[in-house]
């Protein structure tokens, strides 16, 4: 980078040691040393020859202060023009002197803007300077401090912009990233402008050409027209425009300050008056919140009706398809379809608190043959042992209903209702509650089990429901006793929920009913007595020689278990009758259309 300002040196007088010929870039000075003694500064200076005569000449050059050697030299007219060369030949010996002349001139030129300053020697201060004047020269101090935390104060802020078609002065315009160009927003094609950059046109342009006015206004201030304080302006459905009221889609563009400008808001994200309605919530439907949060596609498809399909199409009509429930409580099945028919759907191993089988059908569910569930609840009991505690799925608490033990006689406790809340909404918020069979209890001092009770069985149709075969979770009976031995109470039934999208047929069976109790092998014990949709209590035993009692009947969902027979009240050695079907209690079949 050259000096744009020529060095000086004041009272600088020596003479030519070499000729300088016409077009000369050249020349020797006799001395580069001051009257102080000083070898002048290697640079660019001003030097004025033959001053006092008809050849004097005006040059500049640059300077080797050691060798007194000057190169680049270029001859200067009296108006400033300069040229490579001497314009005439001077001899040697001929007087030099320093001159201010072009050194003059350069700074007149630098500060009225026609000569560029040296970046060399950049311009400073003396000291930090107080910047409080826009039209003073910043610092990079002030610079500094205002990038790194400082005020920074703009109007507008214009990208230069190419149209993609005619726009006009003033227009709302979108960038379109496919061609890089911006075109008029329409706010009722929305799929056009939504989640693109948009602007303001700062002047007309045609497709391809550049706008005019610098380009597009993409923040800050717009002056195109003169804005009303306080109104809120919208894109509208007429291409470009800009307008008091909202098109069919609501776009905010800015609003007017009291200087009658535009405040824009350079925002496409922006939501809806709808949408805004929507995310508030209230109502049923409750505010959102941490606690109350919106639901994911993910999420959204764990709840799907009718399940995902995944385990592909159910088909028994080549033969018995069973389950394996791996001592779980819950199985869920999620097919695409089912089709039961000719050879039965099963289950085994269930867990010793009972099995819940869930199917959910995306498509058509037929079943004319029989899905059975008989024995998948819980163990009975054995040798004046209660019956095992049924696993309750959906449900708050503990789990309670169970057969009594052939001393205590009495029948298990139903438990409440079965829906938690009362209410109906299934797979909504999950409040239904899934009950499967408790096991019946042992008798006193006996040999035999008690019954094991119904596993339960959820259907979920998002297709046509076509039922006309048989559905049983049933539990089942309680053992016989033995020589003087009472008989051991039954299992209570499993409940069944039906709940499909649209109906074809519903002319099959559901059997839901609790074990009757098993009979005494002798004696005159009574009866043990039924219970409304629970199992039957055990036979007592009562032969002369002992008396052992039969195990209560074990609970079901709707109603208590019988009583084990009790020798102290006489009677047969039969066991009791089994308790009611669920039928009626515990069926739902819920048609959503």
């Amino acid at each position: 980078m050259s000096e744009q300002i020529r060095k000086v040196a004041a009272d600088f007088n020596t003479s030519l040691s070499t000729k300088v010929e016409v077009a000369g870039t050249t020349f020797t000075l006799s001395s580069a040393t001051d009257d102080d003694s000083v070898v002048l500064a290697d640079g660019d200076y001003c030097f004025t020859v033959n001053n006092e005569s008809s050849n004097k000449e005006y040059f500049v050059g640059t300077l080797d202060g050691s060798t007194k050697i000057v190169t680049a030299v270029k001859t200067i007219t009296r108006q400033g023009a300069e040229s490579s060369g001497a314009a005439r030949e001077h001899r040697v010996g001929s007087p030099v002197i320093i001159s201010d002349f072009a050194g003059l001139r350069d700074v007149v030129e630098t500060l009225r803007g026609a000569k560029d300053l040296d970046a060399d020697n950049p311009l400073q201060y003396d000291t930090t300077a107080a910047i409080s004047d826009a039209k003073m020269l910043a610092t990079k101090a002030y610079v500094d401090a205002v990038v790194n935390g400082g005020s920074v104060f703009y109007e507008t802020q214009i990208l230069r912009a190419n149209a993609g078609e005619t726009v006009t002065d003033g227009a709302l315009v979108y960038l379109k990233e496919s061609d890089g160009e911006w075109y008029l927003v329409d706010t009722s094609t929305k799929t056009d402008w939504a989640n693109e950059k948009i602007g303001i046109a700062q002047g007309a342009g045609t497709d391809g050409a550049s706008i005019a006015g610098g380009g597009v206004l993409r923040s800050g201030m717009d002056d195109t027209i003169s804005y009303t304080a306080g109104q809120l302006y919208y894109g509208t459905d007429v291409a470009g425009v800009i307008g008091t009221s909202a098109g069919t889609e609501e776009l905010i563009i800015g609003v007017g300050d009291a200087n009658n400008k535009l405040v824009f808001f350079n925002d496409p994200y922006q939501l809806t008056d709808d949408e805004k309605d929507a995310l508030a919530g209230g109502g049923s439907l409750g505010t959102p919140s941490s606690t109350n949060k919106y639901m994911t596609e993910d999420g959204g498809a764990a709840k799907k009706f009718g399940g995902d399909g995944s385990d592909g199409a159910l088909d028994t009509s080549s033969g018995t398809v069973n389950i394996d429930a791996s001592n779980a409580n819950v199985v869920i099945k999620n097919y695409s379809s089912v089709n039961i028919v000719t050879n039965n759907l099963t289950m085994t191993n269930p867990s010793t608190t009972g099995t819940l089988l869930i199917i959910k059908c995306q498509g058509l569910f037929l079943c004319s043959a029989e899905i059975t569930m008989t024995g998948m609840g819980a163990a009975g009991g054995l040798n004046n042992a209660d019956g095992g505690a049924a696993f309750n799925y959906f449900v708050d608490g503990t789990n309670t209903p169970y057969g009594q033990d052939g001393t205590t006689r009495t029948g298990g406790t139903s438990v409440p209702a079965h829906y938690t809340n009362n209410t109906w909404q299934l797979q909504l918020n999950e409040g239904v509650k899934m009950l499967v069979g408790s096991g019946g209890g042992g008798a006193e001092n006996g040999s035999s089990v008690g019954g094991i009770g119904g596993g339960a069985l959820y259907i979920e149709v998002g297709g046509a429901y076509n039922m006309t075969g048989t559905f049983d979770t049933s539990g089942t009976d309680g053992g016989a006793g033995g020589s003087d031995q009472g008989g051991s109470g039954g299992g209570s039934a499993g409940n069944q929920i039906v709940i499909y999208g649209s109906l074809t047929a519903d002319s099959g069976t559901y059997t839901s009913a609790g074990g009757a109790g098993g009979d005494s092998a002798d004696g005159d014990g009574a009866n043990g007595v039924a219970g409304q949709a629970g199992a039957g209590g055990g036979g007592a035993c009562g032969d002369g020689a002992s008396s052992q009692s039969g195990g209560g009947g074990a609970a079901s969902a709707q109603g208590n278990g019988g009583a084990g027979g009790d020798l102290s009240s006489g009677g047969s050695a039969s066991g009791g009758a089994a308790g009611a079907s669920m039928s009626a209690l515990r069926l739902l079949n819920i048609n959503l259309n």
